[in-house]
C-alpha cells in the first residue's frame, strides 16, 4: 500500500497506517488482520473503487468481478450504421479472453460493408471487469498508437496503446502485449464512431477513455459514468482474502483524467419503454455526418 496506493501519502495516510498496524499487532492468525486491512486499503486507495474482498464464504457482498462468458454482439443500426454491445467481462481463463475478442474484432471486420455511416459503440450497461480484452475487441475501430494511460501519483505513467492488431502495455520501460485481434488493427478506425454511455463503469470507462481524442468520435449519453476511471493491482494472501488497491488515474490520449466520471460530449434525455433517446441521436449525428451514403 505504502508503494502503489494513490492516496498512500501525508498525515492522513500515515495516521490511518500507524493505526492499522496498531490494531493488528495482537493478531494471532491471518483472518484477525482483515478488518485493519480492509480500512488501510481505503485510506490508501479511496474507498471509491479500492476494496478488501475476504475469502469464500466469509462475506458474500465483497466479491471480485465474476468470471463471465459475455460476449460483444454486432447489429446493424439502420442499412449503412453497424453497433457493436461491448458488454462487462472479467476471466481468468486466457482463452475465455481471446474468445471475447474474437467475437468483436471479428464481427467488426465482417460488418465493415454495412457500416458505411460508421459505427455504434455501446457501453452502456458495461459494468467494468478487465480492460484488455475490450480494446483487443475494438482494436479496428481505434486508431494506432497511445490510446490510454494510467498516472500514478507520483506524476509517471503506465501507457496502453494499439500497435499493430496488439493492445500493448508500457510500464517502466518495458512493454508487454496484452490483447491481440485476430483481424487488422485500425482497419475502420477512420469511420465516424459514436459512443454511447450511461452508468459505465471501471474497465467500461476505460474502453470510453480509448475512444476520446479520436477523430470522428462523438460520445452519447443520458449521464456521467460511474465515476471508477483509475486503475487497480491486485494481491492475493494466503488464505484467499484479496486487496484490491487503487494505484492510478486513468486518462486519455490528450491527457485529461476524470475522477468524478466522464460526461457525454451529447447529453440525452432518459430512456423509455418507446424511445431510447441515446441511441436516437447518435444515429442522426451518423447520418448528418456521413461520408459514403
Amino acid at each position: 500500500m505504502d508503494e502503489n496506493g494513490l492516496y498512500a501519502t501525508g498525515k492522513k495516510w500515515k495516521e490511518a497506517r500507524a493505526l492499522a498496524l496498531a490494531s493488528a499487532s495482537s493478531a494471532e492468525t491471518i483472518a484477525e488482520t482483515h478488518s485493519s486491512l480492509m480500512w488501510a486499503v481505503w485510506a490508501a486507495g479511496g474507498k471509491v473503487h479500492s476494496r478488501f474482498v475476504l475469502p469464500a464464504g466469509q462475506l458474500a457482498s465483497f466479491q471480485l468481478p465474476t468470471t463471465g462468458k459475455n460476449r460483444p454482439v454486432i447489429s446493424v443500426a439502420t442499412g449503412s450504421i453497424a453497433a457493436i454491445n461491448v458488454p462487462e467481462f472479467s476471466s481468468s481463463d486466457t482463452r475465455e479472453d481471446q474468445a471475447y475478442i474474437d467475437a468483436g474484432a471479428r464481427g467488426i471486420s465482417d460488418a465493415e460493408a454495412r457500416a458505411r455511416c460508421g459505427w455504434i459503440v455501446d457501453l452502456r450497461g458495461n459494468g467494468g471487469g478487465n480492460s484488455f480484452p475490450m480494446l483487443g475487441a475494438v482494436t479496428p475501430l481505434l486508431s494506432q498508437g497511445a490510446v490510454l494511460s494510467f498516472i500514478r501519483r507520483d506524476g509517471t505513467s503506465e501507457v496502453v496503446r494499439i500497435a499493430g492488431s496488439a493492445v500493448t502495455y508500457e510500464s517502466d520501460g518495458s512493454t508487454e502485449t496484452l490483447a491481440t485481434s485476430p483481424v487488422t488493427g485500425s482497419s475502420q478506425a477512420g469511420r465516424n464512431i459514436a459512443v454511447l454511455q450511461g452508468k459505465t463503469s471501471s474497465a467500461g470507462e476505460s474502453t470510453l477513455l480509448a475512444f476520446r481524442g479520436q477523430p470522428g468520435v462523438r460520445t452519447f449519453g443520458e449521464t456521467t459514468t460511474a465515476g471508477f476511471a483509475t486503475g487497480n493491482t491486485v494481491k492475493t494472501m494466503s488464505d484467499g482474502a484479496v486487496i484490491v488497491l487503487t494505484g492510478s488515474r486513468m486518462a486519455d490520449r490528450t491527457g485529461l483524467t476524470y475522477p468524478h466520471g466522464i460526461e457525454p460530449d451529447q447529453q440525452t434525455g432518459p430512456a423509455t419503454v418507446d424511445e431510447d433517446p441515446t441511441w436516437a441521436g447518435a444515429i442522426d449525428w451518423l447520418n448528418a455526418n456521413c461520408a459514403h451514403p
